[in-house]
C-alpha cells in the first residue's frame, strides 16, 4: 500500500523508485498512470468476466467499457 501511495502509510525514510523515477511523494492517480497497481487476493467481480480477463483489460486500460457492456447484457 505504501508503493501505491496510499495516504495512511508514510515513508519515513528513503525513497520509491519506479522504472528509475523518485515516486515518493507521487499521488495515487499519478502512480496508476505508470502502470502501478494492486489486487485483492478476492478482487470483486463483474458478472460474465473472469478475474484474468478483469485484470487484462485493467492493464489494457479498458475497465470502463467492460462495465458498461456487462451491464448492457445484464438489461
Amino acid at each position: 500500500m505504501t508503493i501505491m501511495g496510499y495516504p495512511q502509510y508514510e515513508v519515513v525514510s528513503g525513497k520509491i523508485f519506479f522504472k528509475g523515477e523518485d515516486i515518493t511523494h507521487a499521488p495515487i492517480d499519478a502512480r496508476a498512470r505508470m502502470g502501478i497497481g494492486m489486487s485483492y487476493q478476492r478482487p470483486p467481480t463483474i458478472n460474465g468476466l473472469k478475474t484474468r480477463q478483469i485484470v487484462n483489460l485493467c492493464a489494457a486500460g479498458e475497465i470502463d467499457r467492460a462495465i458498461e457492456e456487462s451491464d448492457k447484457d445484464v438489461m
